[in-house]
């Protein structure tokens, strides 16, 4: 099938041929045959036949290729110029007609001039054109036919008309792609009903076709607008062998229109429409076929839409036929649903039909209007959608055009506007649609259609907030209060500046502010002296005039805000419960808890006393006194707190120390030593870079780098970060301790497996006497008191190198490895392990 059959398709069923089912879809194949060495005048001749068929993409490719022996080939550059255009390729059309006007090749007669021109005005280049237009009227060449004068006119009349209307748009933002539903086949006749979204695909293969090569069938599928990934199936009611076209629903949702069209020969097709009946909650009746004279014989039935008269109770059914008896060749058609069947059809008159085609019909209830899509009047090419409002004496309003960018260069149709009003989708095979990129995607861009989306601006209604302050728990006004209006944006957006502004009446406590639909705003009342109260209001849904009241209630007092900190690390910390508690007066106790990145916050009255505590498991707590009394007379302020959380002990553990090889006291066999562990960790810290230098002998490059590094990390790291963690939990152990805990803590020492067993044992036993040298020196041996009253227990645990994993390197004379590697330097180490806490307070 070629593309202007293509294109009579598409308007025809209500549905477009994906590009890829015709004799062109095989464009890297264009030209087998020819490609060794091809001739000029055998591409010429390949590049004729496929115009004389109708195949412009084709047709475009061979000129193209003729342009590689000759970039100034008339007969190619022409060929080239032409075929782009018919295909919708307007960028290529435009460079050839371009190359042919600088060169003034074949332009004696400016008929070039005037086919740039007309490619610039289909590309929206409006200006352009229209100074092509002017200069070519200007300088008219003696030989230019008749026509060509008229052409140039009536191109520059259209130029300043395209100028005029544009951009005068319905739209919020240009029309966005339905990415994901769109595919490399034509997807098109979109409708909302409810929260789904139907549609109609060209891209099922037609299994049980007899023709060759077998062709492909439309299909209605619905997408789901309400889950994140717009998930769509295909609907039960699609034919297993024939199209199912345009969807469309009667206005109480019990009666369903769509088409149906088959094959009536290799290329031609047929459409008649069929109605089903809800008969129960997702039940419906078989397919019926809409009777005479809405379906006529011989010809085409397509394209439903149903419209409604709310005061008259009276439906509509518009539809698109190629009968005789309308103004042109496809002509809009309605007849009148009645209980019993349908009134006689007749074709809207020559307001909106023209002699040419109107397709598409959409009819919007609630506006009254009518979207249709033509070539019978002007345009920015090809098919463009126009928009008329039915009058109450049945008439219809001059059409007025959408503009851009409703409307394109290419075939724009199947606008529908959802039942609120507030959106509308459409169908268009425009350039720089979502399959638009690359070779392939050029073959199809052009011919098949993809479904966008966009936002309408507000519809002609009046939405005003009132909002009025007041002092709580009573009627009584509170003049001058400063009312903040916050516009949060249209409902679904994401992103975008919230837009504010701040009023006071010093003489009135109520606020006027006018809305619009689909959107969320925030109104915040604050007056010195008094909390503050807020509300949002939302405008979803809204489809008529009305007013929106709120009422917003102030009282005296503060807001009090609370987190709570590591008092080691300073971070805040989450999980914690906050309780405020009340010192007489009406005894108030709330109690809250914070998760990651909350803040407490509770509002507090006038001339009242409070404590509030914060408190989270194996950490202690914390408390402040918060008091509303003598407030000043200000604008109401926020009162901050910061409460801290030490770290319980458990929180610590296990606390890992490291040591250096043969240390505390090398060489010995005494299981004691006089040593503090701080006198340890700093002379081996002090190793770290004789450390890095022998380990790393003889590396170079990545290996130099990255284990230095790693040695780096296990000094800063492991090394630094145990002897920190033991100093926190020091002054821990001592504040715990002096509030009367009993302690037990267990030390546990490792020794690397270099030496001998019975060495180690004592090695480690020499560890675990170092640390136990701490606890009892420690900030004046300030834990002595508790370990000779037995309220602090301290057990030793050495385990030599038993625990030490297989593969630790226990040769005595690789001292690198044995010593200097990482895997023997985590093995010298002291663990304390266990903290066992009996809690007996001091009262």
């Amino acid at each position: 099938m070629k593309y202007a059959k293509i294109l009579s398709f598409i308007i025809l069923l209500g549905a477009s041929q994906s590009f890829a089912q015709n004799g062109s879809s095989n464009w890297d194949n264009i030209g087998a045959g020819y490609q060794r060495g091809p001739s000029p005048e055998a591409l010429l001749k390949k590049a004729d036949e496929s115009k004389g068929e109708s195949d412009y993409y084709a047709a475009m490719v061979y000129y193209q290729r003729v342009l590689a022996y000759d970039s100034s080939h008339l007969a190619a550059l022409q060929g080239v110029g032409e075929c782009a255009n018919r295909y919708g390729a307007f960028e290529n059309a435009e460079m050839a007609y371009q190359r042919l006007v600088d060169k003034n090749i074949g332009n004696e007669n400016g008929e070039m001039t005037l086919r740039l021109a007309e490619t610039k005005f289909r590309m929206g280049k409006f200006a352009e054109a229209q100074a092509l237009y002017q200069k070519f009227l200007a300088n008219k060449p003696a030989n230019a036919p008749t026509e060509s004068e008229q052409m140039a006119k009536k191109g520059l009349e259209d130029c300043v008309w395209a100028d005029s209307v544009a951009y005068n748009t319905e739209l919020r933002a240009p029309f966005a792609a339905v990415s994901p539903i769109n595919t490399e086949y034509s997807d098109f006749a979109p409708l909302v009903v409810g929260d789904t979204l139907y549609y109609a695909s060209y891209r099922f293969p037609f299994d049980q076709d007899k023709h060759s090569p077998k062709r492909h069938l439309v299909k209605v599928l619905a997408a789901n607008l309400k889950s994140d990934t717009l998930a769509r199936q295909t609907t039960e009611f699609n034919e297993s062998n024939r199209h199912t076209g345009q969807v469309a629903y009667s206005h109480d949702g019990s009666v369903m229109y769509y088409t149906i069209c088959e094959f009536i020969n290799a290329a031609d097709i047929r459409c008649d429409l069929y109605m089903r009946k809800r008969t129960g909650r997702g039940v419906w009746s078989p397919p019926i076929k809409l009777p005479e004279p809405v379906n006529k014989a011989g010809y085409t039935t397509t394209g439903p839409s149903v419209g409604y008269d709310a005061k008259t109770g009276q439906e509509t059914l518009f539809f698109v036929s190629d009968r005789p008896g309308g103004p042109g060749k496809r002509d809009i058609w309605r007849t009148a649903v009645q209980p019993y069947g349908f009134a006689a059809p007749f074709p809207l008159d020559t307001v909106i039909n023209t002699k040419e085609d109107e397709v598409t019909p959409h009819y919007h209830a609630g506006s009254k209007t009518l979207y249709f899509s033509t070539n019978g009047r002007r345009s920015m090419g090809g098919y463009d959608i126009w928009a008329s409002e039915e009058q109450k004496n049945g008439a219809w309003e001059t059409p007025r055009h959408m503009g851009i960018p409703i409307n394109s260069g290419g075939d724009d149709a199947y606008l529908s506007v959802t039942q609120d009003g507030l959106t509308a989708y459409m169908a268009s095979n425009r350039r720089k649609s979502n399959y638009s990129e690359g070779a392939k995607a050029l073959a199809e861009g052009a011919c098949c259609f993809d479904i966008f989306r966009a936002e309408l601006k507000k519809p002609p209604i009046k939405i005003n907030l009132l909002a009025s302050v007041f002092i709580h728990g009573t009627r009584i006004p509170i003049n001058a209060a400063d009312c903040r209006f916050v516009d949060l944006g249209p409902i679904g957006a994401k992103g975008g500046m919230a837009k504010s502004q701040t009023d006071n009446h010093p003489d009135d406590h109520r606020y006027t502010y006018e809305l619009e639909p689909n959107h969320r705003y925030r109104v915040v009342m604050l007056k010195p002296g008094f909390t503050l109260d807020s509300t949002e209001v939302s405008t979803a849904g809204i489809t008529a005039s009305t007013d929106i009241e709120r009422e917003l209630f102030l009282r005296r007092g503060l807001d009090l805000l609370a987190h709570a900190l590591d008092l080691r690390t300073k971070d805040t910390l989450d999980g914690v419960k906050f309780e405020l508690k009340e010192t007489g007066g009406e005894g108030r106790y709330d109690a809250f808890v914070n998760e990651k990145g909350q803040k407490y916050h509770s509002f507090l009255p006038a001339q009242r006393r409070y404590w509030l505590v914060a408190s989270k498991l194996n950490y202690t707590s914390d408390s402040v006194e918060v008091s509303t009394y003598d407030l000043p007379p200000e604008a109401f302020h926020t009162l901050y707190k910061e409460l801290k959380l030490r770290p319980r002990l458990e929180k610590f553990l296990p606390i890992k120390l490291y040591f250096d090889n043969d240390e505390p006291d090398k060489r010995t066999l005494a299981k004691e030593t006089k040593q503090q562990y701080i006198d340890v960790y700093r002379a081996y810290i002090r190793r770290k870079q004789e450390f890095i230098n022998k380990y790393t002998e003889g590396m170079a490059g990545d290996q130099l780098k990255r284990e230095s590094d790693s040695l780096d990390v296990f000094f800063e790291r492991d090394v630094r970060q145990g002897w920190e963690k033991l100093m926190a939990f020091s002054e821990e152990l001592y504040e715990m301790m002096d509030k009367g805990d009993t302690i037990v803590i267990t030390l546990r020492g490792f020794a690397s497996p270099r030496a001998g067993s019975e060495y180690n044992m004592n090695l480690t036993s020499r560890r675990v006497s170092s640390v136990w040298n701490h606890f009892d020196l420690f900030d004046g041996s300030i834990y002595r008191p508790f370990v000779e009253s037995k309220q602090l227990t301290i057990n030793f645990e050495p385990n030599g190198e038993k625990f030490s994993p297989k593969g630790i390197n226990d040769n005595i004379k690789d001292e690198k490895n044995s010593v200097y590697g990482i895997p023997a330097s985590k093995e010298r180490r002291l663990e304390v392990v266990g903290v066992l806490v009996n809690r007996i307070r001091k009262l």
